[in-house]
């Protein structure tokens, strides 16, 4: 969600100010450390006592004061005050604005998403009390540790459901057009009475599949799941080849073809050729997509990218995915965002999903789960 300023310290510095630790936070895009803040102003902002969302409002004003937000606004335009009084460079002033803006909408961006989650979990428990709701429908953001591995269990069930739904289908549409030909030679001793049909078999094309699967920490358990769900239905595609990505793109293909799936993906979430803790960069990656796969994709491929288009309001390079567009058999989003969140603060989601065969909510196992079942029925 943040934007970094490199040289934040050294024109504090110049200034001879003393700012608090979050408009310090603020002025280096120091985003790993302000999203601590926010939890702790949320866990201080006793978020869990919101019952409805027109409290929404009062609680975000809670937390901004907790965090010491408004004093912090203060600081940092007394700073860009003093800059602009000594700085021997005025060009440097705009983009440090600029920068100080988007840090600053950004941290606004994760109060909000922290209040409506808080308020979401609410509602969740206030349901569970009556209508008990499965693992199937619960938030992938919001599972523990014990319910992962629940899920993983959930995963192999779904998995053979979807197998044996598959068989079902195969068995019904192999026996493809009748073969008038065949039928008549055979049944030549009943003097043509067609006892036995013969059918052209026909056989089921299938699709090579490319996932691109976002790993940055607000989406992985989604991530973790496709994995999960489609290296246990592999046989059904051609070959499945996968990608892990947050400000680079690194290919684990390789760690499934050596090890079992669950083993693999925590490879793939941890020790993939990527930095785990950068900035969420989408158009980076398609870039780098484009440069070293587009080769490998043709009319045959699906392309799956998992993710919820948050691009840290970084160029966005949307025109990737038009081209890719042209390449492939489909172009596939699932976002585990809700709806109603594509397109705030630096969500990317809308531009990119003009240009996709197919964009889909993926918020939980059984969205999932329905979404692989079309994609192979």
């Amino acid at each position: 969600l943040f934007v970094r300023f490199l040289d934040g310290q050294r024109a504090l510095e110049k200034t001879g100010l003393s700012l608090s630790p979050l408009a310090k936070a603020l002025l280096g895009g120091e985003g790993p450390l302000l999203e601590r803040m926010a939890l702790q102003a949320a866990r201080e902002a006793s978020l869990k006592e919101m019952e409805h969302s027109l409290q929404l409002g009062s609680y975000l004003r809670r937390m901004k004061e907790k965090l010491g937000f408004f004093e912090a606004m203060k600081e940092l335009e007394t700073l860009v005050q003093r800059l602009e009084e000594q700085s021997s460079e005025p060009q440097s002033i705009p983009p440090l604005k600029n920068i100080l803006r988007r840090n600053r909408e950004g941290l606004e961006t994760m109060l909000r998403r922290l209040a409506r989650i808080h308020l979401d979990r609410r509602g969740e428990s206030w349901r569970r009390g009556f209508s008990s709701p499965s693992l199937l429908d619960k938030s992938f953001w919001s599972l523990t540790e014990e319910e992962i591995g629940e899920m993983r269990r959930e995963v192999a069930i779904l998995a053979r459901k979807l197998k044996l739904k598959v068989a079902q289908v195969d068995r019904r549409s192999m026996r493809g057009r009748l073969n008038t030909r065949k039928t008549l030679r055979r049944n030549l001793g009943t003097e043509g009475v067609p006892f036995e049909m013969v059918f052209r078999q026909k056989k089921r094309k299938k699709s090579q599949v490319m996932a691109l699967c976002d790993v940055s920490s607000s989406v992985w358990n989604a991530s973790r799941f496709m994995l999960n769900l489609l290296y246990a239905i592999q046989d059904q595609f051609d070959r499945v080849r996968s990608f892990v990505f947050v400000s680079e793109l690194g290919e684990v293909t390789s760690f499934f073809e050596r090890m079992e799936p669950n083993e693999a993906i925590e490879k793939a979430l941890k020790e993939a050729p990527i930095r785990y803790h950068s900035y969420s960069d989408y158009g980076d990656v398609l870039l780098e997509f484009q440069r070293k796969y587009f080769k490998d994709v043709n009319s045959r491929t699906m392309v799956i990218i998992i993710g919820d288009g948050r691009n840290n309001y970084l160029p966005t390079r949307s025109f990737v995915l038009e081209e890719l567009r042209e390449r492939c058999r489909k172009l596939i989003w699932l976002n585990p965002e809700p709806r109603t969140m594509w397109g705030t603060g630096d969500s990317a989601m809308l531009e990119y999903a003009a240009f996709c065969t197919l964009v889909e909510e993926c918020r939980n196992l059984r969205q999932l789960s329905n979404f692989v079942e079309k994609l192979i029925l």
